[in-house]
């Protein structure tokens, strides 16, 4: 069986913490196979002390930065390690390209994972899985671990696994919240506009969960946020706490292991 597995995931945040429950499932049934991650530099501390992830390798996939003089050390570097595995959650050509010229023996890559468009990137892989259940109906991280379970031939499912790390900021910022029995995240801004709710839409998700519920609510986001989510607490009519800025993705997966009532509100339709 393989035993050094490389794992292209050059996709954002909410995906790449997705993948995890998929790397999951192969250390449950291998548990001496050793996972490495392909990630870009903004998501890796998603992967960074995982206990999931054995190492990582950052890609900067910014095109202006990535010279065919560093692709090319890139390709060495993995040779080196001499993966017997490698397996896609992106299909992209980048790291398709990446994987075959570092010869690793065994390429996954599914034939679907984000929209059913055809890809020539499969072209580059010597194994395609096939995923056949629709997209639109399936959760993103059942179609992580299906390519997995077809892959190995196993069973079985797990859920996404955080870094085990250490954080001031997170109960610091949770002090600032008033007492309730729920404390519940918004992410009112998406990675491009079609995935950003509009002011009104988060406005009325509130009001509903107030009047359901004893809770408090705190936005997150990155710094470039804040002006948006100060726009939604008015539309709400206040009484929630901007955060945007304020927190790491350790200070996050901090927060969301040691409090267990909490939602995570954005317009992902996959």
């Amino acid at each position: 069986m393989f035993k050094n597995i490389l794992v292209n995931a050059l996709v954002n945040l909410g995906d790449v913490v997705l993948t995890t429950s998929a790397l999951s499932l192969i250390k449950k049934n291998f548990p001496d196979a050793r996972i490495t991650m392909l990630v870009k530099p903004v998501v890796k501390d998603a992967v960074i002390d995982n206990p999931v992830v054995d190492d990582v390798i950052v890609l900067d996939y910014r095109a202006k930065e990535n010279s065919f003089k560093k692709m090319r050390e890139l390709v060495k570097e993995i040779r080196r390690r001499k993966f017997d595995l490698a397996i896609s959650f992106d299909r992209k050509l980048r790291p398709a390209l990446i994987t075959f010229f570092a010869r690793i023996p065994r390429r996954v890559c599914p034939t679907k994972v984000f929209d059913d468009n055809k890809s020539r990137v499969t072209f580059f892989y010597t194994d395609v899985v096939e995923i056949s259940h629709d997209l639109n109906k399936t959760l993103q991280a059942e179609t992580y671990q299906e390519i997995v379970r077809k892959f190995f031939k196993i069973d079985g499912h797990e859920t996404p696994k955080f870094p085990k790390k250490k954080s001031l900021v997170a109960d610091e910022l949770i002090n600032r919240l008033p007492r309730a029995k729920f404390k519940i995240a918004l992410c009112v801004k998406g990675t491009f506009p079609l995935k950003t709710w509009s002011k009104e839409y988060f406005a009325e998700v509130v009001r509903e969960l107030r009047s359901h519920y004893d809770a408090a609510f705190f936005i997150v986001g990155a710094p470039n946020d804040r002006t948006y989510a100060d726009e939604v607490i008015a539309e709400i009519g206040g009484g929630v706490e901007n955060f945007c800025g304020e927190t790491s993705l350790t200070d996050r997966f901090v927060y969301h292991r040691r409090h267990g009532s909490h939602a995570h509100c954005r317009d992902d339709r996959r």
